[in-house]
């Protein structure tokens, strides 16, 4: 069975579209990636600059920082993304 990869993309835009899949867009990756959002929390990534290794950091510090941006710009801010990047063990 073969599916057109026009497919694929066009499913993927409709479960973002629905909430269901979140697209992460990586620094320096040039590539989108889809992960599942169902169940999970609002995190952000680190990769590895060698082996392109991509671990969830399931946490999020911004809280304090994202309740004075808003308050000093007025804005409300509705999503934000911050990335690190490193070594992974193998790599080091």
């Amino acid at each position: 069975m073969t599916i057109d990869l026009v497919t694929v993309y066009r499913t993927l835009s409709v479960l973002r579209e629905l909430g269901v899949v979140a697209q992460i867009e990586l620094h320096k990756e040039g590539q989108a990636r889809f992960e599942i959002r169902h169940g999970r929390e609002h995190h952000h990534h680190i990769r590895c600059q060698t082996c392109g290794r991509i671990a969830d950091l399931l946490l999020c510090p911004l809280k304090k920082l994202t309740a004075f941006i808003e308050k000093e710009t007025q804005f409300v801010v509705n999503e934000h993304t911050l990335e690190f990047s490193g070594f992974c063990p193998k790599c080091q």
